[in-house]
């Protein structure tokens, strides 16, 4: 929002002062700044922001690209349900639309989903993501689709 952009330098500054970030990404892209008047761009707004991260979450890992994914490249907020899945999801068959970097399905495919197709239209989906250290490869027996959730499911009967 523009109130933000305006406190952009205190931002950073107590960022750094409290929690002392190697980097800071400014990700400004969405479109609905256009309605303030504001230009969209991806900076760094502190250090050298590398980029692909690797995002631990629940015992697995990912690769996350938050200058480039979609939005953050990472919804942490969704750690608890994703956590709730995984206990669910021993020998059970399991789709993940709207896969992207594979959190829900890797999770599920950790705790022993026994079938997994990831659907998403991004590329980033169609790379596996890191696998648990101690687990086996599993991508093989897990397809990521690349396709729209909503097309691969148009022709289903409801």
């Amino acid at each position: 929002t523009a109130g933000m952009e305006r406190a952009r330098d205190a931002v950073v500054e107590a960022l750094t002062r409290v929690i002392k970030p190697a980097a800071i990404l400014w990700r400004n892209d969405s479109t609905i700044r256009e309605l303030e008047g504001l230009e969209r761009y991806v900076q760094t707004g502190l250090g050298d922001f590398p980029g692909q991260l690797e995002v631990q979450e629940n015992g697995c890992r990912f690769h996350a690209d938050p200058s480039g994914g979609q939005k953050t490249g990472w919804f942490y907020d969704h750690r608890e349900n994703r956590a709730r899945l995984a206990r669910h999801a021993t020998d059970a068959r399991v789709l993940d639309l709207f896969s992207y970097a594979g959190a829900w399905g890797i999770q599920a495919a950790a705790a022993g989903a026994r079938h997994l197709p990831c659907v998403s239209p991004s590329q980033a989906a169609l790379t596996p993501p890191l696998s648990p250290p101690p687990l086996p490869p599993f991508f093989s027996l897990f397809p990521f689709l690349p396709s729209y959730a909503f097309n691969l499911l148009s022709p289903l009967p409801h």
